[in-house]
């Protein structure tokens, strides 16, 4: 239900809170298990830049939502993200989003790397 009045509220033209409205959708999608979905909305939910006034905390959760989700497919979106939006970290609840999926994006790169690193050493890649 939720999703089919965000699809309708898509329709209008007012575009001023939209940012909002697909983080919402993006939650939505998460809970019903539809992450590619998720992260397309949370990434619509990025062009809240037309609109400077009104900012959502997409350039956080999008990124964390990667990390914890180990979505390795998705991590250089995430650091660019991240890397662009530094600045805007704000409160608390941000700084601590912001620097947990840097850290574990960051980490999981390092765990292949290693991997990569011992295969090759031994010679197995």
């Amino acid at each position: 239900m939720a999703l089919e009045l965000l699809f309708q509220y898509f329709q209008l033209n007012d575009k001023v809170d939209h940012a909002a409205a697909y983080i919402t959708q993006a939650k939505s999608f998460l809970e019903l298990g539809e992450v590619p979905k998720a992260l397309t909305a949370y990434e619509a939910a990025l062009h809240e830049v037309d609109f400077p006034n009104l900012k959502t905390r997409a350039y956080v959760e999008y990124p964390y939502r990667i990390a914890v989700r180990n979505i390795s497919s998705h991590y250089k979106r995430a650091l660019e993200v991240l890397a662009q939006r530094r600045l805007d970290v704000t409160f608390p609840a941000d700084h601590f989003m912001w620097h947990a999926a840097g850290a574990m994006i960051l980490s999981a790169i390092m765990l292949l790397v290693e991997f990569t690193v011992v295969l090759q050493l031994r010679g197995l890649s």
